[in-house]
């Protein structure tokens, strides 16, 4: 299941209209505008997919975007095929030895909050169901129990942190639910 919860993450990432006049403005993901917040997920599609298929990571996890959207397209694939051969564990250059289960969790975590910031920057819907919304939610406590937490989020904020759905999620993210540009 958390594969199929990944490919659809990311099918509602990748359905999140994105213009050229759109790659300068803020998301609620302070540290990146939208181009700089499709850098970085395009950049990490292939780093993990790097190190599901035992090739050499890049060092440096960003990309020079020619057409973010059809990148994106491009780093989503190449990451779900990545996780058609992988081993039961994986080599992460942040954390070392991973397991695929606990990978793709995380990433569907990411997936639907990066995806969360990307519509909220553009005032355009995100929805997702509640398998995926599960998984995310299994995937962010995951992710704030490893010792990179305090680096890659915010505390949790406390409008909506007793919320169900993507707005609770959003919260725990330490992201603001009510966030706009």
């Amino acid at each position: 299941m958390t594969v199929t919860a990944l490919a659809t993450a990311l099918s509602a990432l990748g359905g999140v209209p994105v213009g050229p006049a759109d790659l300068d403005r803020p998301t609620p993901c302070a540290e990146f505008d939208v181009r700089g917040l499709l850098t970085h997920v395009v950049g990490w599609h292939h780093v993990f997919a790097a190190c599901l298929t035992g090739t050499a990571a890049p060092g440096d996890p960003t990309h020079v975007l020619l057409d973010p959207v059809a990148d994106l397209r491009v780093s989503s694939r190449l990451l779900l095929d990545a996780f058609d051969t992988a081993p039961e564990e994986a080599e992460l250059p942040y954390r070392g030895r991973t397991p695929v289960p606990v990978l793709v969790t995380e990433l569907v975590a990411e997936t639907v909050l990066h995806g969360w910031d990307l519509a909220t920057a553009l005032g355009a819907p995100f929805a997702v169901d509640d398998l995926v919304l599960a998984e995310a939610e299994r995937g962010l406590a995951l992710l704030r129990g490893e010792v990179f937490a305090a680096e890659a989020f915010q505390p949790a904020t406390g409008t909506g942190v007793g919320a169900g759905g993507l707005p609770g999620l959003v919260a725990r993210s330490g992201r603001d639910p009510g966030w706009s540009p």
